[in-house]
């Protein structure tokens, strides 16, 4: 059979770590200026430094770390400039003073939070023939002080990927063959009824083997067994669903959008795990900000893995967007769902992989 592997990408804009209005000062005091540019580079750089009020992890690394930045000053021809490193993805006011001797310049400036690599913002320009140029050229030195304040901070582009495993395209031929004998009516001998009055003809012998709960219904000393005619609480899509997985181990997945939770229901009170299974995996495939927030508290209530897997790791790394769902009061409502989405869980070793002795001192 043809193999089938699915990938889903979802992608949002988050908020970018940020505290505004935090003040960042530094001093950069220069000595031997000359000897610097001796080397034939017209160019030389201060040490870099952090911006606070940028503070974030780093995922790859697991580490805490900041925007930086740092001076670049250029021997021109025409004489100095001194200019700041942009800080990717933030906006900053900047106060700079540059003195020397009895010199002293100040200026302020504003970044524009550019992603261009190598971009910088302008500070200080002047000509050989200025008293800064010649003062920095008589004494060899100077000193540069910088008050960086954040003002705001660009949005970050989340990638969030979920890959399935291979599924096969193929329906065995016994299936078809069930399927068309509950389409047909062909040989049914039981009745089964939806709350929307609708009537589906069925066997009860494949009822039985399918469903436990089925199985003591019509073979047991219920009313149904001598009748022959059973009431589900279920509405006709949905019973109708559960009916074609009970023939042909399969689902419609296209029909599949408006009973997903009922489904998942129906499953588990007749015992079909099948079912629960089919519906728990299209709704991994087809998972979105627009429904993390719902099939979460849907994954928790039935104790669904890999869904609630699926919708935190939507949910934490596209929160700003999923809060803007319908779904999202579900979750600021339910304390389990909170308390799992504002705490970083670590797996924990199942018993059998940790030793005797560490297992009792867990156990403690």
């Amino acid at each position: 059979m043809p193999e089938v592997h699915k990938i889903k990408e979802v992608s949002s804009i988050e908020r970018r770590p940020f505290r505004p209005n935090v003040t960042t000062e530094f001093e950069w005091e220069v000595r031997s200026v000359h000897e610097r540019f001796a080397s034939g580079r017209d160019f030389f750089t201060s040490g870099s430094f952090d911006l606070r009020g940028t503070e974030h992890t780093n995922e790859i690394l697991n580490i805490e770390e900041c925007a930086r930045t740092y001076l670049h000053v250029k021997h021109k021809d025409r004489g100095y400039e001194i200019s700041l490193s942009e800080m990717e993805y933030y906006v900053v006011s900047v106060v700079a003073t540059l003195c020397c001797a009895d010199q002293k310049q100040s200026v302020t400036a504003r970044s524009n939070s550019s992603d261009a690599f190598g971009a910088r913002i302008l500070l200080f320009s002047m000509a050989h023939s200025t008293p800064m140029a010649s003062a920095i050229k008589q004494y060899d030195s100077f000193t540069v002080n910088l008050k960086i304040t954040t003002i705001s901070a660009m949005g970050i582009t989340v990638e969030t990927k979920l890959e399935s495993g291979k599924t096969s395209s193929d329906c065995p031929l016994l299936a078809d063959q069930l399927h068309q004998a509950f389409k047909s009516g062909d040989l049914t001998d039981i009745v089964l009824k939806s709350d929307d009055g609708d009537s589906f003809p069925a066997h009860r012998q494949i009822l039985a083997l399918r469903s436990p709960v089925l199985r003591a219904m019509f073979y047991g000393h219920m009313q149904e067994a001598q009748s022959g005619t059973a009431s589900v609480k279920a509405s006709s899509a949905g019973l109708a669903q559960l009916l074609r997985c009970i023939y042909t181990d399969d689902i419609d997945k296209d029909l599949v959008d408006g009973v997903a939770s009922e489904l998942i229901e129906l499953g588990t009170l007749y015992e079909v795990p099948r079912l629960t299974s089919l519906v728990k995996d299209w709704m991994v495939h087809t998972l979105s900000i627009d429904n993390a927030a719902d099939r979460l508290c849907l994954a928790m209530r039935f104790s669904l893995d890999d869904l609630k897997t699926a919708c935190v790791h939507i949910v934490k790394r596209n929160l700003g967007a999923v809060m803007d769902t319908k779904g999202w009061m579900q979750i600021a409502n339910d304390k389990d769902a909170m308390g799992m989405l504002m705490t970083n869980e670590k797996k924990r070793p199942s018993e059998a992989d940790i030793s005797p002795k560490k297992l009792k001192r867990l156990q403690r």
